[in-house]
């Protein structure tokens, strides 16, 4: 695990190849995804604007379709998500904490905040070999963190970031390499996440999300990663375009959830 942040943050930085031209709005959302703990020896990917524009609100008709669930989609991977951690909630923490360590050396703490995170409780995990992948909430309730620790080499690597609910927009929660993760409305009972029309199911728990992919950047740019959000009837309630490569460059504006009519 590298501990060298200042260098893994001048690289994440770099624009060399595609320079952005973005608003304040993708700046600070920009910043918010991708301040987080990553061993320094994987940041191979220049950094990209999160969001397309949007002109307007799309509506259509809700309801959550039948089907077999796949293996995998295209640049994903294996879809089939992993199950949850045995691990208790101390023993989870007790890994992200030398993660979390690292994210309070940092310069990035206007979001989650400081202080330790003995105490919080796991909200949702899920788990398979060596690593671990799980969301922690603070015991006010008020923040929560992203932690994927792996105790050996390769993939997937670590990341950690912590976030401060009150900036949560619902619905909005971002697609990256690693898949998707956050918090969920209280009526939302699943999320499916759909990409080139192929759906797999993520992990939905006590107010938040999982769902694990290894994705490959150059394949799904430029194209929509759908959450779509059900309640426990199986009416979809919103669905959101969380891939932050679409678009890969550009100026973007502020995506907005699709509701149905």
């Amino acid at each position: 695990m590298s501990t060298d942040l200042e260098q893994l943050m001048i690289q994440a930085a770099d624009d060399t190849d595609h320079p952005l031209q973005t608003s304040v709005g993708d700046i600070v959302r920009r910043g918010r995804r991708t301040t987080r703990i990553t061993r320094a020896a994987t940041v191979a990917t220049t950094l990209v604007t999160t969001a397309a524009v949007v002109a307007g609100i799309t509506a259509w008709t809700g309801h959550r379709p039948d089907g077999v669930r796949p293996a995998g989609v295209p640049g994903a991977g294996p879809t089939l998500q992993p199950a949850a951690s045995h691990l208790t909630d101390a023993q989870i923490v007790s890994r992200c904490r030398p993660l979390d360590d690292q994210w309070q050396l940092g310069n990035h703490k206007a979001g989650g905040g400081t202080g330790s995170i003995a105490g919080w409780k796991v909200a949702i995990s899920q788990a398979a070999d060596t690593w671990i992948r799980a969301i922690l909430v603070s015991p006010d309730k008020k923040k929560w963190a992203i932690c994927q620790e792996n105790s050996s080499a390769g993939a997937p690597t670590d990341y950690y970031l912590r976030e401060d609910l009150k900036f949560q927009e619902a619905f909005v929660n971002w697609t990256d390499n690693n898949g998707t993760e956050g918090p969920v409305p209280k009526n939302i009972a699943s999320v499916e996440i759909q990409i080139d029309g192929v759906t797999s199911e993520a992990a939905v728990k006590n107010g938040f999300m999982l769902w694990y992919a290894d994705l490959t950047p150059l394949k799904v740019r430029d194209k929509p990663i759908w959450a779509i959000y059900y309640d426990k009837n199986g009416r979809e309630i919103a669905r959101f375009d969380t891939n932050i490569y679409n678009p890969w460059e550009g100026e973007s504006s502020h995506r907005k959830p699709v509701y149905p009519r």
